[in-house]
């Protein structure tokens, strides 16, 4: 037929793409790095560090110049606010590639058109409507179109998630993945030659389709940024409240106190305690704390095979209760092989080596002779799936092929392939469909060699029992010198699990995380490995095709959705939707893929888990990489999701007790007589420094796998919860009674001497205080060491801190408001502050006493 082709002239291509646009596809325009930046800037708690910033600055200008502690706290301000953006920026700056891969991923080929009746080199971008083309085993299909002439294999995996592929023959129909004469772009030709006539480019392709709808995927809020808006929003609400009650304090204190300054001057001093309340209020750390925990724990994952392309969402995946799984690649190992032999009277045998000596010879010889495919030291190529499976399987034997006399290629028509050897035994081999091999034998081979009856009904039992495992059979049968036909046996073929999806499935089921596996394949097949998964039980219960949820409305879908278990026949919509609708009704889901067709719900799904071995477009649209193609590595960023999550709240905990603490003795003390028990210098070692540090202490915190038995949480709940609170209140409260009767008993002062030893007892008091509330932090254990030993760095950093404030004391001088103090003096203060561990393990033990009376 193509020598009645002459393809388009080059006006001809010219007009037609005018009318219908070129074969590139629309690549969406990117964010530059500075308007990532930008962005970053808008997150909840770094505006309230804004605010603190720029009222900081309004008071500099008030009083009319710099001291050196008003540029050393704006400095640490500044830097933190820039350090948590950059951190943020630079990790989530590759999100946004995945509409630059895709377009890579396709473009820069080169094929043979017909253009005026001749062939030419055309670059995939320049092919129109109208074009005539040739492809051949390996090529991508560059646009969509129909066949004219030729045949081919192709693998549309990555297009609609079958892991078979799919027969394509000369016609004219509808332009779809299952329409025998089409072929669409993003597909590639597995074996055959042929002619397309191209009927559509670019964006209007299916694979363009694909493109647009990811460009239209936006990142949607996280869980955790969520989250921290609430937060931010209370503690602004607090840290308001808490400066307006200070400023009147002072002021009353003032006026009715011994000061005599002028009103201007107090109105100023009482406005800077107020501010530097706001400014102690504010957790400074933690956002470089959320940032660091979760770089912390991006490399630990790393070594374990999964890549966090964006740190925010492995702490998604710590939320999630819904997981919608590809089937191909990701349940499955996504290639067709040989799980068994069987012989023709039942028994199973899982290589030729393990075969009777009657048997091997024949079977080495269907496997190895009757092949169309090639051996090479890559493996397997050409022909088809079936014919690259078993000669993969063959190994070495596979060099073992005799010279064939004649052959009947295999065909879709006809199920079956034969091949006559050249030889003394006049061998004839036939393999193909059971239902068309079975038939035309009237014997069958025993294992010991003997020719039996054939027992028909029971080989075709066999076939249906190992069928119904999703598993391809295979039928060999042979002749010698013409004769009759002999079965030989059975061959079976599967894209079988990947080792430990079943132990996965079951651990994300206890963890809360209901999975639910989306594949192309056909309902039968899907059904078979989702139980073999553990996705379903006995009961075929919630399952659907593609076909019965297009015939649902969004409320009858949304209405079934806790009910889903496999979505059979899956499009690329289908996904994309069951996305939205999970995300309307309340749900945190998650999606994992390794094909193109993945691409747009991995994109769109708060997070998305895509295969390390998938397309490059998957892996750019998702969220995480998992490198190792493993389902558990999926339980083990759901585990380190959680881990991320308990840490940042046991942050939360130490830096709001402290904060506390400090807003708490600046409110309460100048009605002592004590002005000012922490200077603004101090206040930045102990917000800064010391909350950065222990940002870092708390992000070595290692994953726990009871983690994985709790219910995942509810997307309402803040990040505070009541437990917190109370710990907060409960330690907070403590350490501002022990710091005011530090400040303000008479025996205290006599200890000390003088005020200021007194003051500088008072502020190494504070610091000890705050590690010890650290360390009763960390665990939810009685015991305030369980587990200490896999967090090193906290034992190291919490020493460090210890071993900074002790040489502040004999160091710090004037500009730390310090004073050599003696060991007896330094013990004491060491001994108030570790009071707080008895008062948080006495309250660990009375709520523990009271949730088993509840």
């Amino acid at each position: 037929m193509t020598k009645n082709l002459t393809g388009l002239t080059e006006k001809e291509a010219a007009r037609a793409r005018e009318k219908y646009g070129s074969n590139a596809l629309t690549r969406q325009k990117q964010r530059g790095f500075w308007r990532h930046f930008a962005g970053e800037l808008a997150d909840p708690v770094i505006r309230v560090l804004m605010l603190a910033l720029g009222l900081d600055v309004l008071l500099v200008i008030a009083r009319g110049g710099f001291e050196r502690s008003d540029a050393a706290e704006i400095a640490g301000i500044t830097l933190s606010i820039l350090a948590a953006a950059l951190v943020s920026t630079v990790s989530g700056y590759r999100a946004e590639r995945a509409l630059d891969a895709l377009g890579a991923a396709a473009g820069g080929r080169e094929y043979l058109a017909l253009r005026g009746g001749v062939k030419r080199v055309v670059d995939v971008d320049d092919l129109v409507v109208g074009d005539v083309v040739f492809l051949g085993a390996g090529d991508a299909v560059p646009a969509d179109g129909m066949l004219v002439d030729g045949a081919l294999t192709l693998d549309q995996s990555t297009l609609n998630g079958e892991s078979r592929e799919a027969r394509k023959l000369p016609g004219e129909g509808r332009c779809e993945p299952d329409d025998p004469h089409a072929l669409l772009r993003g597909a590639f030709v597995a074996s055959g030659e042929g002619v397309m006539r191209v009927v559509r480019v670019g964006d209007e392709t299916f694979y363009g389709g694909i493109s647009r709808e990811l460009s239209r995927a936006h990142d949607a809020p996280s869980p955790l940024k969520k989250r921290l808006t609430v937060l931010a929003r209370q503690i602004s609400r607090i840290g308001y409240i808490a400066s307006g009650l200070v400023f009147a304090a002072d002021l009353i204190f003032s006026f009715a106190g011994p000061r005599t300054g002028s009103v201007p001057e107090e109105v100023l001093h009482a406005l800077t305690l107020a501010i530097t309340v706001v400014v102690v209020a504010v957790p400074e750390g933690l956002p470089m704390m959320i940032s660091v925990v979760l770089s912390a724990n991006t490399r630990k994952m790393a070594r374990d095979g999964v890549l966090v392309r964006r740190p925010v969402g492995i702490e998604t995946a710590g939320n999630i209760d819904l997981l919608f799984c590809d089937k191909t690649g990701t349940l499955t190992r996504g290639k067709l092989r040989v799980s068994a032999l069987v012989d023709a009277v039942g028994g199973e045998y899982a290589s030729l080596a393990s075969l009777p000596p009657a048997l091997r010879g024949l079977f080495e010889a269907s496997v190895v002779c009757n092949n169309a495919a090639q051996a090479t030291p890559r493996g397997a190529v050409g022909s088809n799936s079936t014919d690259r499976a078993l000669l993969e399987f063959a190994g070495g034997a596979a060099q073992n092929k005799r010279p064939v006399r004649e052959a009947v290629p295999f065909d879709p028509a006809r199920k079956y392939s034969s091949v006559r050897l050249l030889g003394r035994d006049d061998l004839t081999l036939v393999k193909g469909a059971p239902d068309v091999v079975l038939p035309a034998c009237r014997a069958a081979l025993a294992p010991d060699g003997t020719v039996l009856p054939l027992d028909r009904r029971a080989a075709l039992a066999e076939v249906a029992a190992r069928a119904a495992r999703a598993s391809r059979m295979i039928a060999f049968a042979f002749s010698r010198g013409g004769g009759e036909m002999t079965y030989l046996g059975l061959c079976e073929i599967r894209d079988r699990p990947r080792a430990g999806v079943r132990k996965a499935v079951e651990t994300l089921r206890r963890a809360g995380v209901r999975t639910v596996m989306l594949t192309g394949d056909a309902r039968e097949t899907a059904v078979a490995v989702a139980r073999e998964c553990g996705i379903v039980g006995e009961k075929d219960e919630g399952i659907v095709t593609s076909a019965e949820l297009a015939r649902m409305s969004d409320a009858e879908a949304a209405a079934f959705l806790p009910r889903l278990r496999v979505l059979a026949r899956a499009l690329p919509s289908d996904k994309s939707r069951l996305v939205r609708l999970a995300g309307a009704a309340g749900a945190i889901c998650a999606m994992t893929g390794d094909g193109t067709n993945d691409a747009p719900a991995l994109k769109a799904a708060p997070v998305g888990f895509a295969m390390g071995s998938g397309s490059d477009v998957a892996r750019e649209a998702g969220d995480v990489v998992i490198l190792d193609d493993d389902l558990s590595s999926i339980v083990r960023a759901v585990l380190y999701g959680r881990t991320i999550f308990h840490s940042i709240r046991k942050f939360i905990v130490f830096q709001l007790t402290m904060n506390l603490c400090a807003v708490g003795v600046s409110l309460v003390a100048p009605f002592f007589g004590v002005d000012t028990p922490v200077t603004v210098t101090q206040m930045l070692w102990i917000n800064m420094i010391m909350d950065t540090l222990a940002g870092l202490a708390f992000a070595g915190e290692s994953p726990r796998e009871k983690y994985l038995r709790e219910p995942p949480r509810d997307p309402a709940e803040g990040v505070l919860c009541r437990g917190m609170v109370a710990r907060i209140v409960t330690n907070g409260a403590w350490s501002v009674a022990l710091g005011l009767f530090f400040l303000t008993y008479p025996g205290v002062a006599a200890r000390y001497g003088s005020r200021e030893a007194l003051l500088c007892g008072f502020f190494c008091c504070f610091v000890f205080c705050g590690l010890f509330c650290a360390l009763g932090a960390r665990t939810e254990t009685v015991s305030l060491t369980s587990r200490l030993a896999a967090n090193k760095p906290f034992v190291v950093i919490m020493a460090l801190i210890a071993a900074v404030q002790i040489a502040l004391v004999y160091l710090g001088g004037p500009a730390f408001r310090c004073t050599p103090l003696t060991w007896p003096q330094l013990g004491f203060a060491l001994t108030c502050a570790a009071s707080v561990i008895p008062v948080e393990m006495i309250r660990k033990i009375a709520v523990r006493l009271r949730g088993k009376r509840n």
